[in-house]
């Protein structure tokens, strides 16, 4: 049971990230489309990879809500400490999910491919 601590712990920092930064943030750097994808704890729980995704996502806009949350990071994580009542709360290094921007960039071809005209409900012919 104690092999996936690290797991709860990433999971309920993720909640408690959420929420902090629904709530108690008001900062023009960071969207108003954001949200913490995951964390992955290491199973020592010193360090937490905290993934986010946001809309927009240019560049732009991903380098301004870097800037808030390296600026914003003792914050983050007292905060974070005080709600999960921990000796030691893990270093918060805060990455942008990209999977999200992938997935926005395939449903983009699929959209140009039906708008085109293809099938892509049914099998291709074999030739």
């Amino acid at each position: 049971m104690s092999g996936n601590r690290h797991k709860r712990v990433g999971e309920e920092i993720r909640k408690y990230l959420s929420t902090i930064l629904q709530s108690e943030v008001s900062d023009p750097r960071l969207p108003a489309i954001f949200t913490i994808t995951d964390v992955v704890v290491t199973k020592d729980l010193r360090h937490a990879k905290v993934y986010f995704s946001q809309l927009p996502d240019n560049e732009d806009d991903l380098d301004k809500t870097v800037d808030f949350l390296d600026a914003s990071i003792g914050f983050l994580r007292s905060r974070v400490a005080q709600e999960l009542n921990m000796k030691f709360c893990p270093q918060l290094d805060f990455r942008y999910d990209e999977s999200t921007s992938n997935f926005q960039s395939i449903n983009k071809v699929l959209h140009k491919l039906r708008e085109d005209g293809a099938d892509l409900d049914s099998p291709p012919e074999e030739q």
